[in-house]
């Protein structure tokens, strides 16, 4: 049976499409193993959310590396299940990339992986996101907890 696409027939609110977003790198670092600190959303003229990931060695192992490629993608992906299309990921795009330069992975490959485990878990992610819509900013424990009881 094919999953339905999670398209929205209105526009969205920057800050929902960026509670979206954040949640999509935060679900997947979850569901990857992938440490990190905390995920959160503000709208200055900076930056719009944030997902604070633990460091990550650049000489990590190829399968960590690949983790982070995918959490990197992760909330592109679920901009391109929304609208079809991300708007201004600039800096997901750059890092993934780099990593995928590192390890000799393909970009797009990348990219349907982290799409798949977005549609996967979309549930998780829109829980996180009216969490996050809620409340601004969740910790690692809390967005893993979220996770966890979407599928309980």
């Amino acid at each position: 049976m094919r999953r339905r696409r999670p398209r929205y027939h209105r526009r969205l609110s920057d800050r929902t499409l960026t509670a979206l977003h954040e949640a999509g790198h935060a679900v997947a670092a979850v569901m990857v193993g992938r440490g990190f600190y905390s995920v959160g959303i503000t709208i200055n003229d900076d930056r719009l959310g944030t997902t604070q990931l633990s460091y990550l060695k650049a000489n990590a192992r190829p399968e960590r590396a690949l983790a982070e490629i995918v959490v990197a993608l992760a909330g592109i992906a679920a901009e391109i299940e929304i609208y079809g299309s991300p708007r201004g990921c600039e800096a997901d795009i750059r890092d993934a990339a780099q990593w995928c330069l590192r390890v000799d992975a393909d970009f797009f490959d990348m990219l349907e992986a982290a799409r798949k485990l977005v549609l996967k878990h979309w549930a998780a992610i829109e829980r996180v996101a009216a969490v996050l819509l809620d409340v601004g900013t969740l910790r690692a424990v809390e967005v893993r907890r979220l996770a966890r009881a979407t599928y309980n």
